[in-house]
């Protein structure tokens, strides 16, 4: 399989479904104008963003069989499914389902145990696409549902860590479901942590993306700027991401963590796919374009894909023009 490279996204990447390496650098550009994902009434349209940054990580989990999780960046950061999570039909693709006790392991077996590429991001982006099967009854027992984790590899006093979670509990805050992206420190204190104003509803699909650069952080939901996020620690002008984590990070997980000094580690209840990092603070243009779905008439799916590969050819055609290959 050949991939033709545009605008020199030159670098080693392995296709998930297949595991196969093809040459590919993937900018944020060249995510955005080679996902298209359809699903009944959905779409990813394509764009034209400007080239400004890289996938440091690109779990699509994308994949319908196999132990292992396969990353699609540049950085070939796998990581292998544990307890019960499988395969599952998600959103315009496959997704991993961490229901139960699953979850995927991405801590490295060597040292250190989470790549340098990772915890040394001083600024950056993280977003994450997701599905709520349901909340636990009993909230008291299982306070969050833990998307991402990366910090400490087990619980108690002393908790640190960088985190995606839904769910809050006293005595920390009320009862609820709204989502939370949050560092800990070694106090168990936030070096800063914000979350929706709204909880998240079970049984749809959402996208969520942490934005933190050098003048400060925001949050989007659903391809939509959180103008109204709450923060608990911090504040909009707080610049902590994954360089922020107190060092040594150990443990590296999708669908698993930890709640402040809880002892046990707490599990995802759904589905989650399209977990990337990335090396700069995403645009809200970029971010609408890479974790907003549109509402697409299925009846209208033949000219919206004549729409797709048309763009490519212009795209194409342009890119010969200026290197002189044809004329005209």
């Amino acid at each position: 399989m050949q991939i033709r490279s545009h605008a020199g996204f030159c670098r080693t990447r392995r296709m998930p479904a297949t595991g196969q390496r093809v040459a590919c650098r993937w900018t944020i550009a060249a995510l955005v104008m080679t996902r298209l994902a359809v699903v009944g009434a959905s779409a990813w349209l394509l764009s034209t963003s400007s080239a400004l940054g890289e996938v440091i990580v690109d779990w699509s989990f994308n994949q319908s069989s196999g132990s292992v999780a396969i990353d699609s960046g540049p950085n070939q950061i796998d990581g292998a499914l544990a307890g019960n999570a499988t395969w599952a039909s998600g959103s315009g693709q496959n997704a991993i389902d961490v229901t139960g006790d699953g979850f995927v392991n991405f801590t490295q077996s060597g040292i250190p145990k989470v790549p340098s590429v990772i915890r040394n991001l001083a600024e950056g982006s993280i977003g994450v696409r997701f599905f709520v099967d349901s909340y636990p009854a009993d909230q008291a027992s299982q306070p969050i549902l833990p998307i991402f984790w990366m910090g400490r590899n087990f619980g108690g006093i002393g908790q640190y860590g960088l985190t995606i979670e839904i769910g809050h509990a006293p005595p920390y805050k009320p009862f609820d479901h709204a989502i939370y992206f949050t560092i800990l420190d070694v106090a168990e204190l936030p070096i800063f942590c914000f979350n929706s104003s709204q909880d998240i509803t079970p049984g749809a699909w959402h996208t969520f993306v942490a934005v933190v650069g050098g003048t400060g952080n925001t949050g989007y939901l659903n391809g939509v700027e959180m103008t109204d996020r709450h923060y608990n620690f911090g504040n909009s002008s707080s610049t902590a991401f994954f360089s922020s984590v107190t060092p040594p990070s150990d443990a590296l997980w999708v669908g698993k963590g930890f709640y402040a000094q809880e002892t046990e580690a707490m599990h995802f209840n759904g589905l989650i796919q399209n977990l990337r990092i990335f090396d700069q603070p995403l645009t809200s243009q970029q971010v609408a374009e890479l974790y907003a779905v549109p509402e697409i008439d299925p009846t209208h799916l033949g000219g919206i894909l004549s729409l797709v590969f048309g763009t490519l050819a212009i795209v194409e055609r342009r890119s010969r023009l200026s290197r002189g290959s044809v004329s005209g």
